[in-house]
């Protein structure tokens, strides 16, 4: 019987590639920046921690992979509404795990 070959683990989620600098203009964008500017500082912040690091990359990429300029804005305002009024913008993120990106994973399952 032959050996199956071993499969070598992913690397742990804090060493993945990082966020990508900030894509956004300032000057012509500031919501969007703003947004992705926490989203990097937070990831920063994360350290090693996956589960922080996660909420800030899912924020991040939502921001950078958005549909459409006015799906950026909504995102970007929803992040900015939570630092504004003092909210945990994890929830925000675990929000979107939850119920976005499930919903497609689900979906993407069932085809």
């Amino acid at each position: 019987m032959a050996a199956v070959p071993l499969v070598p683990a992913p690397p742990p989620f804090a060493k993945l590639v990082p966020l990508p600098p900030n894509p956004f203009d300032q000057a012509n964008n500031a919501t969007s920046y703003e947004a992705y500017l926490w989203c990097r500082q937070s990831e920063i912040e994360a350290g090693t921690d996956a589960k922080l690091l996660m909420y800030a990359r899912c924020l991040g990429y939502l921001l950078l992979e958005a549909p459409s300029p006015e799906a950026r804005g909504i995102f970007s305002d929803e992040i900015i509404e939570c630092i504004v009024q003092g909210a945990d913008v994890n929830l925000l993120a675990e929000f979107y795990i939850k119920h976005l990106f499930r919903l497609c994973a689900f979906f993407s399952l069932a085809l």
